[in-house]
């Protein structure tokens, strides 16, 4: 039989001691890098599940408010009103602005990134893509009215126009509105 001690003399003890303690150093480095990989994985599910309570806040903070309804997304909430807040322009209609304070009322108390996003109606032979300058008016005549209700300064918002073909309704009347984006910070 070949092996150590049989037919071979046995290693240098201090061989042995060095191969052991390398073949533990490697061992602890193993188990420090799963350890460290763990930590990051329940970091990151810690996380996921913080912001997924933050969603609920927010959602919760409009669920049945009229006129408004509620998506929830993956990163934030969208405020999608169910008919046009505009009547033409930049001109709100007469049920908007109680709809808007409320809305501005409602978001007064939250962490968020507000985004107000102007949607047009596209017109025959016009432009299809590209925001507008209506788009963009519409989200600061609603971005002012969430202001006066939140107390929020007009800087605390962000102000988009949406591509003149993404409007949230298939109708051209209901485009004729904003959408809200909140996301938690």
């Amino acid at each position: 039989m070949v092996g150590w001690g049989v037919d071979r003399p046995e290693p240098p003890a201090d061989a042995v001691a060095g191969l052991r303690q390398e073949v533990a150093t490697l061992r602890a480095e193993r188990d420090a890098r799963t350890a460290a990989a763990a930590r990051r994985q329940d970091a990151r599910t810690a996380a996921a599940a913080r912001q997924r309570e933050r969603l609920t806040r927010v959602a919760d903070a409009f669920a049945g408010l009229d006129g408004v309804r509620v998506e929830r997304r993956p990163t934030e909430v969208r405020l999608v009103f169910t008919s046009g807040l505009f009547r033409s322009s930049t001109e709100l209609t007469a049920t908007a602005r109680p709809v808007l304070a409320e809305v501005g009322r409602r978001l007064a108390p939250l962490a968020v990134v507000t985004t107000v996003v102007g949607h047009t109606v596209a017109v025959p032979g016009g432009r299809t893509s590209g925001g507008s300058v209506v788009g963009y008016g519409r989200a600061e005549v609603a971005t002012r009215e969430l202001a006066a209700a939140s107390g929020w300064s007009l800087a605390e918002f962000v102000l988009e126009s949406a591509e003149q073909s993404d409007g949230p309704f298939p109708d051209a009347r209901r485009n004729r509105t904003v959408t809200i984006r909140l996301r938690p910070v």
